[in-house]
């Protein structure tokens, strides 16, 4: 199938800019000191376990419903774009969270 000149210029490449590129190492630094520390806690004996007691999943879901409260709130107040996709992606992992947790009780 052959596009078309206006069809060709929507798949055009650009080279990220220098803050794009700026945030990106940024999250990939972030996600190297999470990876590491993750690493550390399983040398040193830790588990990730995919079962919870009654009472540690509803103090996870505590924990999540108040994390989750706050970073609505500071959503509606954030000026920044970056906070604010930050403050997104936090709101989906807690009710991504949630949904796992109601999946596990059920």
């Amino acid at each position: 199938m052959a596009l078309n000149g206006a069809e060709a210029d929507d798949f055009s490449w650009e080279p990220p800019t220098e803050a794009e590129t700026k945030v990106l190492q940024a999250r990939r630094e972030r996600q190297d000191r999470i990876s590491r520390l993750m690493g550390d806690y399983l040398l040193r004996g830790y588990r990730m376990l995919g079962e919870t007691c009654s009472d540690c999943g509803a103090c996870t879901q505590t924990a999540l419903l108040q994390k989750l409260t706050w970073a609505s709130s500071e959503l509606g107040s954030s000026a920044s774009l970056e906070t604010s996709i930050q403050l997104c992606g936090l709101i989906r992992a807690c009710a991504e969270a949630m949904h796992s947790l109601q999946q596990l009780q059920h």
